[in-house]
């Protein structure tokens, strides 16, 4: 058997627009992604109508299709059917589940799963259409789609058979002829050469030619930690480019642990905003090192920017990670959307099977479940020599990925309706307004930011901070328009005021580059459509400025420049 997933629900691009008059979804090969929510005859937000979703797939002999769901509707699931070809399948209820908002979907969601077997008569030799369609009932919200394509029984019984046929000949054949001992002894130490032989070349690769692991998903992948709570998982090539290399950075892997005589090397803590959502090439960090490289000293800006990390990860990653890669500059990129919430419990996260699950969730979590969580990960994929042999032939394939992500970014970045979502209120308001959580969060904040501070200093590297405002605070009309809407409610610029105090009363250099990214934006977006982060505009820009700012405070040693 050979499992594959052909379709990814993404909750982050197409939650919005995916429904919006229109009663099917068509999914396209080269992107690979359809609707999370899937809307059924009883939800009127989406029109109050049956809805499909049709995606080709190849199909070569019998297959099981298997569509697993994260959640649906608590009393009244929908009924789906599935339609191969022109044939339909069946018709199927998805179970009941929690009901809960999209937020939760992910961790505290009621899984289910729905398979079925298509017979090879029921699709073509090339490109096939399966259609799911609600037919009555409400939402549910969809995983991913796999398809299982099954060796046919006739064939692998006749395989079978062969076998012991062939067996059983040689077996009468040697004992006739009083062989056994002779045959014995070879094939003992042909399978013992065989297996040393492997073992050397699997230690060699891991120790000197480490092979990318492919995971198949559109996310990060992370591992658990016990001091940092989550890192990213070092060696994975995964879809939309979130590859990372043997550091566990999604960064080029021409950097070494030991800094190199002469270079100055820069390391970037952050969030995703640091990690990007962007190509690697165009996110800020990378931006960055383009533009103060050129000089005679060599520079390096490392990208140690992990999604979902607050001040408090970044800190325990640079105390167990960062100092070991001997920056001369820290650069902190603090975001004020949710750095200063992020803050409020450490650690909150940990990872099960490369999915971030709450520390709560976790500890409640059965032997069994955690056991099973890890079988899902292919054991012949932890051998660098099979990732070897199986990747060796697949540069057309992971070509194909990075088209995708292209396609998907443009996608992402088209203005459809209206593109800020979230206001992130609860930082922006005079701290005496502050709620018991948030002045903790605030507290726990300061705390880490003093500490981080104190780290670097104890290193021997300088620690710059900087501020990544939220989209909100852009100059955009939508943004102008949308603040009049709460004009009195909110301080916009609040949490850019705390910090830079914060900053001032630790003699910490900080820099609030809002003004100087308005100046060169000319009103024009800086963020994706619907999404909190960066486009690719908005994370060159954010470079240009820290850049600028950075040479202005003399940061760099002498015969270095910044390059435009």
């Amino acid at each position: 058997r050979l499992s594959e997933t052909v379709y990814t629900a993404d909750y982050d691009t197409l939650r919005d627009t995916a429904w919006k008059e229109t009663k099917s979804f068509r999914a396209s090969k080269d992107e690979s992604l359809i609707p999370m929510q899937f809307p059924g005859p009883l939800d009127t937000w989406a029109g109050g109508e049956q809805k499909e979703i049709v995606m080709p797939v190849t199909m070569i002999g019998r297959a099981t299709l298997t569509i697993n769901f994260l959640d649906s509707h608590e009393s009244a699931p929908p009924m789906i059917s599935i339609t191969v070809g022109e044939d339909e399948i069946g018709r199927f209820r998805v179970s009941r589940g929690s009901g809960k908002g999209g937020k939760h979907w992910r961790e505290t969601g009621i899984r289910s799963q729905i398979s079925v077997a298509i017979p090879p008569g029921r699709h073509g030799a090339d490109d096939t259409l399966i259609v799911i369609k609600t037919l009555e009932g409400s939402w549910a919200a969809i995983q991913d789609v796999t398809l299982e394509r099954q060796v046919p029984h006739w064939l692998a019984n006749a395989v079978f058979a062969g076998i012991a046929i062939l067996a059983l000949l040689w077996a009468w054949w040697i004992t006739s002829r009083k062989l056994w001992k002779q045959y014995v002894v070879n094939t003992v130490l042909i399978l013992g050469s065989v297996l040393v032989t492997l073992f050397v070349l699997e230690l060699a690769l891991r120790n000197f030619f480490p092979q990318q692991e492919f995971i198949s998903s559109f996310r990060p992948v992370y591992i658990a930690d016990d001091e940092v709570g989550f890192i990213l998982k070092p060696n994975v090539k995964a879809k939309l480019g979130k590859d990372t290399n043997r550091l566990g950075m999604r960064d080029y892997d021409r950097y070494s642990v030991k800094k190199p005589k002469g270079v100055f090397r820069i390391l970037v803590l952050g969030d995703s905003f640091t990690y990007s959502l962007t190509s690697m090439e165009n996110s800020y960090p990378k931006y960055l090192e383009r533009m103060l490289s050129g000089g005679d000293v060599p520079i390096e800006v490392m990208n140690s920017g992990v999604p979902n990390y607050g001040t408090d990860e970044e800190y325990h990653y640079l105390k167990k990670y960062g100092l070991r890669l001997q920056p001369d500059l820290v650069l902190l990129a603090f975001y004020v959307g949710n750095d200063i919430t992020d803050n409020y419990i450490h650690p909150g996260y940990t990872a099960v099977d490369g999915v971030l699950v709450s520390r709560e969730k976790a500890s409640k979590m059965t032997k069994k479940e955690v056991s099973w969580e890890k079988r899902k990960n292919l054991i012949l994929n932890k051998f660098h020599l099979y990732r070897l042999l199986y990747l060796r032939n697949y540069s057309k394939f992971f070509e194909k990925l990075d088209r995708e992500g292209v396609q998907t970014r443009k996608r992402i970045d088209i203005k459809r309706g209206a593109c800020i979502t979230h206001l992130n209120g609860s930082v922006k308001m005079d701290q005496s307004k502050y709620s018991g959580i948030m002045l903790d969060a605030w507290k726990n904040t300061k705390d880490y930011i003093a500490r981080v501070a104190e780290l670097t200093k104890q290193s021997g590297a300088k620690l710059a901070i900087v501020i990544i405002p939220d989209a909100i605070q852009q100059d955009t009309k939508e943004a102008i328009k949308l603040r009049g809407l709460y004009d009195g409610k909110y301080e916009w610029d609040q949490p850019q005021r705390s910090l830079m105090e914060y900053g001032k009363e630790l003699g910490v250099d900080m820099y609030d580059p809002l003004a100087d990214m308005m100046k060169k934006s000319n009103m024009e977006r800086l963020f994706y459509c619907k999404d909190t982060h960066f486009n690719e505009k908005g994370n060159r820009i954010f470079a240009e400025t820290v850049a600028q700012w950075i040479v202005e405070k003399g940061m760099l040693p002498p015969g270095s420049r910044i390059s435009r």
